[in-house]
């Protein structure tokens, strides 16, 4: 967001707002954090102190948090997902590619998801070992198959790159079952404050 009268920083820079979800089962929590900066420090800083599992976006500025210590870290398979589709559409109009392969077998692992919303922890964890692994490994063997066959600048590219960067991290969700596969409860809480900063434009003081 843009903030025009911010100690030390230009009108026309920008300041972040930093949006955490937890919270135990039934007691959901999102946390909204405003901060000048987008540096790594901010996260560390917000979480310090907490042990458990994290789940995030690519963004590099996680990297030293997530080398905490009690920390275990996964990456969203929303932005995964996101990365490929944004590649189908720079194929030739009405012809399908590989950046559809991707975006085909990551909706089989989301099927999976939501055949189990409502299944006990337990019964989801069995569901991901059985059905999730084996598509896992087809994913894997695809994505070792095409990355080098792939122009890297190019959008499936850059999809491809991400997918093995953080394909550790990506399928770590299954290795319990009350792990989600996405960061979408941040992502949705984030949309209100994303419309309304249409309207606003900018902020004239820090909120």
């Amino acid at each position: 967001m843009q903030v025009l009268k911010e100690k030390d920083k230009r009108p026309n820079s920008n300041s972040y707002m930093w949006v955490q979800a937890g919270g135990p089962p039934g007691k959901p929590v999102v946390i909204y954090d405003y901060d000048p900066s987008r540096s790594g420090a901010v996260p560390t800083r917000l979480l310090q102190g907490y042990q458990g599992y994290l789940m995030t976006d690519g963004y590099e500025g996680y990297n030293a948090l997530a080398r905490t210590e009690g920390i275990e870290h996964l990456v969203c398979w929303a932005h995964v997902r996101r990365k490929f589709v944004e590649a189908t559409r720079v194929q030739a109009k009405g012809k399908k590619g590989r950046a559809d392969e991707a975006v085909a077998l990551i909706g089989k692992l989301y099927g999976i998801e939501k055949d189990c919303k409502d299944a006990k922890d337990t019964e989801r964890l069995l569901a991901r070992q059985q059905l999730s692994v084996p598509i896992l490994a087809q994913l894997r063997e695809w994505l070792d198959k095409t990355l080098p066959a792939v122009v890297p600048g190019s959008a499936l590219g850059r999809a491809l790159s991400y997918l093995h960067d953080y394909w550790g991290k990506l399928i770590r969700y299954v290795e319990r079952g009350d792990l989600p596969i996405d960061n979408n409860r941040v992502e949705n809480a984030i949309r209100p404050f994303v419309i309304a900063r249409k309207a606003w434009l900018f902020s004239g003081n820090p909120p």
